[in-house]
């Protein structure tokens, strides 16, 4: 056995080993290519693995395997027994060979519940306060600028409800009118550690008024027909306002006038956000002696 030059075409050799067929049956030759390409070309008569060398003295003696699964290269071709397979691009793709993508997530403030968020804009997911179940009773959930739900303005505790002092059927007391003529009527109410604060109006988010009307002669208290709207605290009153009165503050509400015929009228309180009313009568006593029909409003209405 006799090693031989063979030349690579750019002034650089090779040696290749050739055996003797008298003494192997296995007989292989190899040329190796410029090594300053990314290709190799192994060119295999026997059926058995063959030892290459290349012309660099720098590298080693490697054994090339014949195996299904390749190893990963970023470029060049690898041709056994005339065949050619690219290398697989490591660049976007799995080891598999396919490519993986990676979706965008949620886009928090486009208004919309998505992916991990909380809530987004006012998509609060249908959920209140008292949903969370940390103890809220009330007030408004809200939603901050990065999806998560504000609580800052629910609260953990029942707005204080108050009892009403004494209230009274203020101004007027008799009413002529025609069908559906609108009157202002005013009604005050006195309730300990609240109106009594200052000389104007001390409001409470619990305490509210209404005028209603019903029947001639009927009892408010306990007649389904009387018909109710919601009064507002007179913005106006205060020292200067006649017969002002320092401890008491005063509501204002709307009667719309009914068809024609006669009616009692009259203003009730409510401390407890309408849970309970206190039905107020005219005269200076108001309801201190108790609701008593005789001394109601007086609402007559023409058509």
């Amino acid at each position: 056995m006799s090693p031989s030059s063979t030349s690579t075409g750019d002034g650089e050799s090779s040696t290749a080993t050739t055996i003797d067929p008298t003494s192997s049956t296995l007989e292989t030759s190899a040329t190796v290519a410029d090594t300053s390409s990314d290709t190799t070309t192994v060119d295999t008569s026997a059926t058995e693995s063959s030892t290459t060398k290349t012309g660099d003295t720098s590298s080693e003696s490697s054994t090339t395997a014949m195996d299904d699964t390749s190893s990963e290269s970023s470029a060049g071709s690898t041709s056994t027994d005339g065949t050619s397979s690219s290398g697989a691009s490591s660049s976007g793709a799995s080891s598999s060979g396919e490519e993986t993508t990676t979706s965008g997530g949620p886009s928090c403030g486009d208004g919309v519940l998505d992916g991990d968020e909380s809530c987004d804009g006012e998509d609060l997911g249908g959920l209140s306060c008292t949903d969370l179940g940390m103890g809220f009773v009330g007030g408004t959930l809200g939603c901050d600028d990065t999806c998560n739900l504000d609580t800052s303005a629910c609260t953990d505790e029942d707005p204080a409800a108050y009892d009403i002092g004494f209230c009274r059927l203020q101004f007027p007391d008799l009413i002529e009118t025609t069908a559906g003529a609108q009157i202002d009527v005013f009604g005050r109410v006195y309730i300990a550690g609240l109106t009594d604060l200052s000389d104007v109006n001390d409001l409470a988010p619990t305490v509210g008024g209404w005028v209603g009307y019903g029947p001639d002669g009927s009892d408010p208290q306990i007649d389904a027909g009387w018909i109710w709207t919601a009064g507002v605290p007179n913005g106006g009153y205060g020292p200067a306002s006649p017969g002002a009165e320092a401890s008491n503050d005063e509501y204002q509400a709307v009667l719309t006038a009914p068809n024609a015929g006669s009616y009692d009228f009259v203003f009730r309180f409510s401390g407890d956000g309408g849970v309970t009313f206190t039905y107020c009568d005219g005269q200076p006593a108001g309801n201190s002696d108790g609701y008593q029909p005789a001394n109601a409003g007086q609402l007559t209405s023409e058509a």
